[in-house]
């Protein structure tokens, strides 16, 4: 009985870590379906924009007005705030999340390495993984790590791969994925793959 309660919970706690691993990548880069349960999500952002040019804006132009009596250099004036708070906060984002993913990442491998039944060094890789790949992923812009590429029966570019056992003209199959500084960008680290 005790094994099958805990084969349930086993059972349960897989199927919420697959509906969140299938939620995520569904909303993932994807603006068209959004996570209702976010507040800040981007329609309730464009209404909120919206409510601070109705009420705000409108206030600050009265009291600034008052003070300028040039409304056309008001405006611009509260027009210039906007742009330089938007450039600013984009800046501040970036830097803000580059420095909190030293604080983030123990936490991302305990969601990811928790309840593997991984060996010592498979553990240990996997939470390498995790490491890297994250700060790689806080980088302005990200560091892409071509990880779809399908590289079987091309000619093999030495330019970004290195063999890994057999040498040859053409791929094989790939085995570790190249870097690149950026999407497009040039590359930082060559992928190995084995040659045909």
């Amino acid at each position: 009985m005790e094994e099958k309660n805990k084969a349930v919970k086993d059972i349960d706690n897989l199927k919420h870590r697959l509906s969140q691993i299938a939620g995520s990548k569904l909303t993932d880069n994807n603006p068209g379906i959004a996570d209702l349960s976010d507040p800040n999500r981007p329609l309730n952002l464009g209404e909120k924009f919206s409510e601070l040019y109705d009420n705000q804006w409108t206030d600050a132009l009265e009291e600034m007005d008052s003070k300028f009596k040039n409304e056309k250099q008001t405006i611009q004036n509260l027009l210039e705030i906007v742009r330089e708070l938007s450039s600013l906060q984009l800046k501040l984002t970036k830097d803000y999340r580059k420095s909190m993913a030293v604080h983030l990442v123990s936490d991302l491998e305990e969601e990811f390495c928790n309840g593997k039944n991984d060996g010592e060094h498979i553990s240990s890789y996997r939470r390498q993984c995790i490491r890297v790949c994250w700060f790689m992923a806080v980088q302005d812009p990200p560091v892409f790590i071509d990880v779809k590429e399908n590289v079987t029966g091309k000619k093999f570019d030495t330019d970004k791969y290195k063999y890994y056992t057999n040498t040859g003209k053409a791929f094989d199959y790939l085995v570790w994925p190249v870097l690149y500084l950026h999407k497009d960008g040039p590359v930082i680290g060559k992928g190995v793959a084995q040659g045909k």
